[in-house]
């Protein structure tokens, strides 16, 4: 590596072996969101705002007092803006969920259709390639939707897009905490370009609420995203005007596309591997000054963590190069079972999901959060402690500090829960930071505690996150359709921005060791009213549904 290369430069190029292409955006035109009630706020803005195109792509609409709102308000858009063309695009199964009088979802928005026409507005229903099977007809809409879904999500208003994770209902307005990226120019000619492909393979809804079928050619929808991702390519030299690139990763594995599965883990190892190059680097001029670029902080976050294999190692991988480091802890997120999208039912397999996702959870990470680290720490570096102090700068009260709350022995990973009155936990996302390193010799240490020698020049630096409709679980990369993107930028600006919102989520989290996990606490048993819901709760069961129901959750 050239040890004139920029964090910015190296991170960039670290993502783009993953990724297949990039888009290059300025940083002044990303906005972060904070919270339900600005996200709802400013898709009724932005949709008074738009003048040729808006795009609604999610899950499903709801059928709530909310969405009504928002439908009034595509309506006077419509109405004051006669070139407008309003396209919405959802699940074919989601959609067909019943609605008043037994009607299908989608019926909430036909008098648009027949108010405007289907030119001017274009609803559209992606319905997974293997559900057109004739045997898969025959099962409910909502088993269908266990199954397999288009879970992509993101809002087009002209030139202006918001990438986030949150689906359009009323609880994602107002108390379901998700993620929002508000880019105002450069990435709106690929999310354009996006739709329409997926329009062309979705059913058509006409006016009277018939659906038009339309000729899928799963081949043709793997070529068509395939070239559109490959379709550009950003330069990363530090020294010319671009500091934030984004680079796009489509999940749809059955029709062959697993980009997002792939180049997660590879990025997470890429970084991992910075230690490595610097380490050989060290040995090879212990009596010099040498500098290189190395990430100091780590953060993930997913309501159903049902991770991969690869995806978990490559976790425990980044997170023992961290601590070996003398740098923090990397953190897990996850929802405490109270702030879990299922916490508040009562019967049925519903109510034992947050308990299923526990236990895979452990499953899976035990090994990155258990006390087996799989390497040694750098003890001659004070200790770190839990609270990614890189990312959450000076900010340690709800997770701890100087191992506060973590016993002795932990692994290199934190797991946190999150847990906040009134508000469930649907965050998803990746977060880590890279700054030079100045390694001044073997023998010394830093005024900044930061291992033997080292001195980090945090003028330049870079932040890398991840932001999309993916859980990153075997559900989303196996199942479903998802889009997401990783985000590279060295503005100090939006550094910090994307910092505050690890922040604000932290002070939410409190730690929890891995063995707790696996136990079945009395208050959620008791808020199960039948026995067949306590039947699934056993721990015979949770095991045997575990196993069973992996890539379904």
């Amino acid at each position: 590596m050239d040890e004139t290369e920029s964090s910015f430069e190296t991170v960039s190029k670290i993502v783009s072996k993953a990724a297949k292409g990039s888009l290059a955006v300025s940083s002044s035109d990303v906005v972060l969101l904070d919270e339900p009630g600005a996200f709802y706020s400013t898709i009724r803005q932005s949709i008074r705002d738009s003048k040729r195109q808006i795009c609604l792509s999610a899950l499903y609409l709801g059928t709530g007092s909310l969405e009504k709102q928002l439908l009034e308000d595509l309506d006077e858009a419509l109405g004051r803006e006669k070139e407008l063309v309003v396209t919405l695009v959802f699940d074919y199964n989601r959609a067909h969920r019943q609605w008043k009088d037994k009607l299908p979802q989608f019926h909430i928005i036909l008098p648009l259709l027949q108010k405007y026409g289907t030119d001017r507005v274009r609803l559209r229903l992606y319905n997974m390639p293997k559900l057109y099977a004739s045997y898969y007809q025959v099962l409910p809409v909502q088993l269908r939707e266990i199954l397999s879904v288009y879970h992509v999500k993101f809002l087009q208003f002209d030139e202006t897009v918001m990438l986030t994770g949150a689906n359009l209902s009323e609880e994602y307005f107002t108390s379901r905490l998700d993620r929002y990226m508000v880019i105002k120019r450069g990435l709106g000619s690929f999310v354009r370009k996006y739709a329409e492909i997926i329009v062309s393979q979705c059913h058509a809804v006409s006016a009277d609420g018939t659906l038009k079928t339309p000729t899928v050619h799963e081949s043709q929808l793997q070529s068509d995203l395939t070239e559109l991702m490959s379709g550009n390519a950003t330069c990363y030299d530090s020294t010319g005007d671009i500091d934030t690139v984004l680079f796009p990763l489509v999940q749809h594995a059955s029709i062959g596309l697993t980009v997002e599965s792939k180049a997660l883990p590879d990025i997470l190892n890429g970084l991992s591997a910075l230690y490595d190059e610097g380490n050989s680097t060290d040995h090879a001029s212990s009596s010099s000054s040498s500098s290189r670029p190395v990430c100091t902080s780590f953060a993930m976050a997913s309501p159903y963590p049902s991770f991969t294999a690869g995806l978990v190692e490559a976790m425990r991988s980044l997170s023992v190069a961290l601590l070996s480091n003398g740098r923090d802890h990397g953190v897990l997120i996850s929802a405490s079972r109270l702030s879990h999208g299922f916490g508040g039912e009562t019967d049925g397999l519903k109510a034992v999901i947050p308990t299923l996702h526990d236990s895979i959870l452990h499953d899976r990470v035990q090994t990155v959060c258990g006390k087996d680290t799989g390497g040694e720490r750098d003890t001659s570096a004070p200790k770190a402690s839990t609270s990614t102090s890189t990312l959450n700068q000076g900010s340690r009260q709800s997770v701890g500090s100087e191992g506060e709350g973590v016993e002795e022995g932990e692994g290199p990973l934190v797991m946190l829960k999150y847990q906040r009155p009134g508000s469930t936990f649907h965050v998803k996302g990746i977060w880590c930071a890279v700054s030079q390193q100045r390694s001044t010799g073997r023998g010394t240490h830093s005024a900044t505690g930061r291992g033997p020698g080292k001195v980090e020049r945090a003028e330049d630096a870079a932040s890398l996150t991840y932001v999309g409709s993916s859980n990153m679980g075997e559900r989303s990369w196996k199942r479903d359709m998802e889009l997401g993107f990783v985000l590279v930028t060295r503005s100090s600006q939006l550094r910090g921005a994307l910092r505050s919102e690890v922040v604000s989520t932290l002070g939410h989290c409190q730690p929890v060791r891995v063995d707790e996990l696996k136990e079945l606490h009395e208050g959620p048993m008791k808020r199960l009213k039948s026995g067949s819901a306590r039947l699934l709760s056993s721990k015979n069961s949770v095991a045997l549904l575990t196993r069973l129901l992996r890539s379904y959750l």
